[in-house]
């Protein structure tokens, strides 16, 4: 990835089915309330850290990844979280783990929920995601307008990069996650 790029907008990461499947999958995971619930929130979002279903596809998409990006990538973990009403993005740089993130829109009610990163505001069509440096660009969305937005990240360190001891995000085994509601 060149340098003087902020991002690198990657097409067709997720295909339709799997992000009907995946979109079910969220679904069922809120309805069966495998969500530890944290107090301090009235949304009540939905999301899931290194579940085995989604560290499956960040090994498997890590190829597309690398060649769409020219990076050679080490799996760290990957996150979901599924929107709701009013739900934002506060503007932050993310740890180190999360080096070079992949943020794909997996399915949402309305079309455009901007990603913006650094200031520039970036559009992600289902089943297309953005890379860029997360721990070095800040990045944000406004106050969500529509009912949901599905959104999955993929979050990788550089294999010779000076972070490359984040691998797996230091668990054992990747699919070791955490779930909740924020």
């Amino acid at each position: 990835m060149d340098d003087l790029k902020k991002y690198v907008y990657i097409k067709n990461i997720l295909s339709k089915d799997e992000r009907d499947m995946l979109f079910n999958y969220a679904k069922m995971y809120n309805a069966q309330n495998k969500c530890v619930f944290e107090k301090h929130s009235a949304l009540l979002e939905t999301f899931e850290y290194g579940g085995s279903l989604t560290d499956s596809l960040l090994v498997s998409k890590k190829k597309q990844i690398e060649q769409a990006s020219n990076l050679k990538l080490i799996e760290t973990y990957s996150y979901w979280r599924l929107y709701k009403k009013f739900s934002d993005l506060s503007k932050h740089t993310d740890r180190d783990s999360c080096e070079v993130t992949v943020s794909v829109t997996v399915k949402s009610d309305l079309k455009d929920w901007p990603l913006f990163i650094d200031g520039e505001r970036i559009i992600i069509e289902p089943g297309d995601g953005v890379l860029y440096f997360g721990n070095k660009l800040k990045h944000w969305r406004e106050e969500y307008e529509g009912d949901y937005s599905f959104q999955i990240f993929f979050h990788y360190v550089l294999e010779n990069g000076k972070f490359k001891d984040y691998k797996w995000d230091k668990r054992e085994l990747l699919g070791i996650g955490i779930s909740g509601a924020v």
